[in-house]
């Protein structure tokens, strides 16, 4: 029998790691164990293969390319992302969350904050927006529902409700502001607009200096 050189050895050997390493499947290195509730949580594996099974044992998935997914989950405290290369298999078990409640930001032509609201401020308001800051997932909000109760100066009481507000809404009620009225806003509801998810958002409590 014909014996192997040690090159033709060596050129099998740096054949069959290269090979192997075009089929390897894995997750993403920076890949969190988190998810959240109701918007869209994305995926990516580290693969030269476009073949492979995803799957996951609570929610819904999707496929946005080769190597990206989008999860979507509603209801459930843990779920396991499965993985099918072959006859490989891996796991991975998720937290999910509920996502943090939104806040209110003011479009002022000031600094918005509203811990620190000049009547001055307040009706150069333009709009009001939900926003959530160092968020992990990226998201666009809605706000479809919110009530504000209002106590004047004077010690009178209102109560506003908008469904589906636009800006000229909170525009006009900032037009009938006084100095010293308290605003309370509360009953957010907002629609996260990737998936019309709805969830609530943080109540607020605002008095105009």
């Amino acid at each position: 029998m014909r014996k192997l050189s040690y090159t033709t050895i060596a050129f099998i050997l740096v054949f069959f790691c290269s090979c192997s390493s075009n089929k390897e499947l894995k997750f993403s290195s920076n890949l969190s164990n988190k998810l959240y509730k109701s918007s869209l949580n994305i995926i990516k594996f580290e693969t030269n293969n476009k073949k492979f099974d995803v799957s996951i044992t609570n929610g819904q998935i999707s496929k946005i390319d080769d190597k990206t997914y989008s999860i979507l989950i509603d209801t459930s405290i843990t779920t396991t992302l499965i993985l099918k290369f072959g006859k490989k298999v891996q796991k991975k078990e998720f937290r999910v969350y509920d996502m943090p409640k939104p806040e209110l930001k003011f479009w002022t032509k000031g600094n918005g904050n509203p811990n620190d609201m000049t009547l001055k401020e307040f009706k150069t308001l333009s709009g009001i927006a939900a926003m959530l800051s160092n968020f992990t997932n990226d998201c666009i909000f809605k706000i479809i529902n919110i009530e504000i109760e209002i106590i004047e100066n004077n010690g009178n009481e209102k109560k506003l409700e908008f469904k589906n507000p636009t800006n000229t809404d909170f525009y006009r009620m900032a037009q009938q502001s006084k100095k010293g009225d308290v605003y309370l806003f509360k009953n957010i509801q907002i629609e996260i607009q990737d998936t019309k998810r709805i969830i609530e958002g943080k109540e607020l409590t605002m008095f105009l200096k």
